[in-house]
């Protein structure tokens, strides 16, 4: 007896694994660690040098690229080939203008990756500020990254979190909303934020709530009345 199987062979990671995520640098390093052991293999089969063994600053940039490109071709699919339609010159399905990804007036870079267009091209300012990454609200990644953000502005409050995210190069589809959500679950937040909680007083007493005439009401002592005894002495010349 023999038992046949298929092995499916996949050219790039799924975004369905970064789910068991629970930080953004940690994302970024496993996707880092990866790509670095792709480079050790490619250098092992074609017999070139091997790679340095570390995670520096531009492993990292590029492990945002590829988390990027993830997002795109699990939230984006149909975007992305409308856009690569468009930029062949290819026949395309146009995508719904009252949608909230039409507005933004998206276009593919060189590396593939959906960023936000506008009139600002000719800025001379960083690229990723000028056009960011558009990434969807339900996607564990845009809540890591509101996450990340929000502890870097040490726990500022919505419009902070949402301008640092926003000049870090990434454009979250609904941010407020997911930031609000974000914040509202955040511990350390809430212990800043909370307020102090006012312990339930007593009823009041008798003599604070009924009505007497002054000079009427007299309370009487608890200790035991003494008698003193005077004796006056009076002498007549």
């Amino acid at each position: 007896m023999v038992l046949l199987s298929k092995a499916k062979s996949f050219d790039c990671l799924e975004a369905d694994r970064l789910k068991s995520f629970s930080t953004w640098f940690k994302v970024k390093r496993a996707i880092a660690l990866c790509l670095l052991w792709k480079e050790i293999l490619r250098a092992r089969v074609t017999k070139n040098p091997l790679p340095v063994m570390d995670i520096s600053i531009e492993r990292l940039s590029e492990a945002e690229v590829e988390i990027s490109k993830m997002v795109k071709r699990h939230h984006f699919e149909e975007e992305f080939e409308s856009l690569k339609a468009i930029k062949s010159g290819d026949k395309f399905k146009p995508m719904k203008k009252g949608s909230s990804f039409h507005k933004l007036d998206p276009f593919l870079d060189q590396k593939g990756i959906i960023r936000v267009g506008g009139r600002l091209g000719r800025f001379s300012i960083d690229r990723n500020v000028k056009h960011p990454v558009i990434v969807p609200k339900k996607c564990h990644v845009a809540e890591l990254l509101v996450r990340h953000f929000h502890e870097s502005v040490a726990h500022q409050g919505r419009g902070i979190t949402s301008n640092e995210i926003r000049a870090n190069g990434y454009w979250i589809i609904g941010c407020s909303v997911l930031v609000g959500k974000v914040i509202n679950k955040c511990d350390t937040c809430r212990k800043l934020r909370n307020v102090s909680s006012q312990p339930k007083m007593s009823d009041l007493s008798t003599d604070r709530v009924e009505t007497c005439s002054p000079f009427t009401y007299h309370k009487e002592r608890a200790q035991r009345v003494k008698e003193i005894w005077c004796f006056v002495y009076m002498y007549v010349i």
